[in-house]
């Protein structure tokens, strides 16, 4: 007999999508998401208050799936701060920029009169690395190795950032895809180190592609789009997933890397669009204010460079 939250938990998982390099292209994008609440989301309800210490913030660590805390970051009611606990392997800490963004863009949509901070903590030895990760592994490294999780004690939610190398046990073999980064639980994301790296790429560098990759992964953790967060206006592209239908949000299914302008470090880079914005800000998050989002206009679509699909999610769309 199948335990019902082992049931749920496995399928939470199965829902989580990957963002996928392309091999061809110049770096990895797209993203995962979970649950289905309103504006058309089907099968999982809409998050709740004290879900990311529900039973225990140990246990609603690793029993949840992408979406599930989302208004545990959104909103004031329980938790008036939010810290991002990064670990990474010896010799590929986060670049400072993808730190400050990831960091910028979740103090613009979570309601936090306490704060928000964005850190890099624990260096892991690269031999704790197995050479192809799957879902255990990257729960085996993160009850290793994290230290923070929500505490409605002190009103301070958590949320965790786990970069690695090797290689995530979803790539697709033969088809020149690589995972980049993996929303796994409801407020755990893993970065691929390797799938990240750029080189010496002159239009888009290993920053950008991190650090498009975290906001789009975030997305996924604060309930985007129609997943536990119910959407205002349906904008959610149907064939791929709990993604948006416009290309030019960070929460599109192809994610993509200006060329030219914006670049990581501007107002404009890697931000969620307006119908997303409004469907936060309505279930507790923080609205579009001048002061936090940017105004310049749209870059030209042509001088974007698409960084990777989420096939996870396309394959499930036609099951």
């Amino acid at each position: 007999m199948t335990h019902p939250h082992r049931a749920r938990l496995a399928l939470r998982v199965a829902a989580v999508a990957a963002l996928a390099v392309v091999a061809v292209a110049c770096g990895g994008g797209g993203g995962g998401g979970g649950g289905g609440g309103g504006g058309g989301g089907t099968g999982f309800p809409p998050a709740e208050d004290l879900a990311s210490v529900t039973p225990s913030a140990t246990s609603a660590a690793v029993q949840s799936g992408a979406g599930d805390f989302a208004a545990d970051y959104l909103r004031r009611t329980h938790f008036t701060s939010l810290v991002v606990e990064v670990d990474y392997p010896v010799g590929y800490p986060p670049h400072a920029s993808v730190l400050t963004l990831l960091e910028e863009r979740l103090a613009e949509r979570c309601d936090k009169p306490g704060g928000i901070t964005v850190f890099a903590d624990d260096a892991i030895p690269l031999s704790e690395f197995p050479g192809v990760l799957g879902t255990d592994d990257l729960d085996d490294l993160s009850v290793a190795h994290r230290d923070l999780y929500s505490d409605a004690g002190s009103q301070t939610a958590a949320l965790y950032v786990l970069y690695v190398k090797g290689a995530s046990d979803l790539d697709q073999s033969g088809t020149g895809t690589q995972v980049l980064g993996l929303t796994y639980h409801g407020g755990s994301i893993a970065m691929f180190v390797d799938a990240a790296d750029q080189g010496n790429n002159p239009f888009v560098t290993t920053a950008e592609i991190e650090g498009t990759g975290l906001v789009h992964e975030a997305g996924h953790c604060l309930g985007l789009t129609g997943s536990t967060v119910p959407m205002l206006v349906d904008h959610r592209d149907d064939l791929h997933g709990y993604h948006d239908s416009d290309p030019d949000s960070v929460m599109y299914w192809i994610v993509s890397v200006p060329q030219t302008s914006p670049n990581i470090g501007d107002a404009d880079f890697a931000q969620f669009d307006a119908n997303s914005i409004d469907d936060l800000a309505a279930y507790g998050g923080l609205g579009a204010l001048p002061a936090r989002v940017g105004t310049s206009a749209a870059p030209d679509p042509f001088e974007r460079v698409p960084v990777g699909r989420c096939a996870l999610c396309e394959r499930h769309a036609h099951r």
